[in-house]
């Protein structure tokens, strides 16, 4: 029949992140995440796993996967997606809670145990690693991304906030909810 059925996901147990690129499925599991091949009949097939350290969140943005981990983002070149190529690590203080790929930006929110959130936003120049423009403290419960076309914001279970920075790259955190 077809489609995306939980037994395909058994082979893994719990699935913390899931991105897709193409006919290429990545899931995200604590210490690995899996490349499956989705067939024409919706079936899956597992082609390689990546290593990581405590991966919750995944990202795919154009030919890159991004993996955030235990103090550090992972970047991977998926030009070939089934062949993930580790290209640059993005190391952090804490483990990231979220993460999100905005235009040329790289947004991370990282962690310890709830006690001490940062806010980190990195910029893309050239072929070369993502370069932190901003860092700052912020509490946010439940932190989760969402972006458009021309916003991005930072929803948290203590209410909504926009993101903005100014022509210095520095970050500007409005509430809004």
């Amino acid at each position: 029949s077809g489609g995306l059925e939980k037994r395909d996901l058994d082979v893994i147990g719990m699935v913390n992140s899931l991105a897709v690129k193409d006919n290429a499925l990545y899931a995200s599991r604590s210490n690995r995440v899996f490349v499956f091949e989705v067939k024409e009949d919706g079936n899956l097939v597992k082609r390689k796993e990546i290593k990581t350290s405590g991966c919750d969140q995944i990202r795919v943005s154009e030919n890159m996967l991004f993996t955030g981990e235990n103090g550090k983002v992972n970047i991977y070149d998926i030009t070939d997606p089934f062949n993930p190529v580790k290209k640059y690590k993005v190391p952090l203080s804490m483990n990231v809670v979220d993460l999100e790929v905005w235009n040329e930006y790289l947004f991370v929110f990282h962690d310890k145990w709830f006690s001490s959130s940062k806010f980190a936003m990195f910029k893309f120049l050239d072929d070369a690693a993502p370069v932190k423009t901003d860092e700052i403290k912020l509490s946010c419960s439940d932190p989760e991304f969402v972006s458009d076309s021309q916003n991005i914001y930072l929803g948290c279970r203590n209410g909504q906030k926009k993101i903005e920075f100014n022509e210095n790259e520095k970050l500007v955190v409005k509430s809004i909810g």
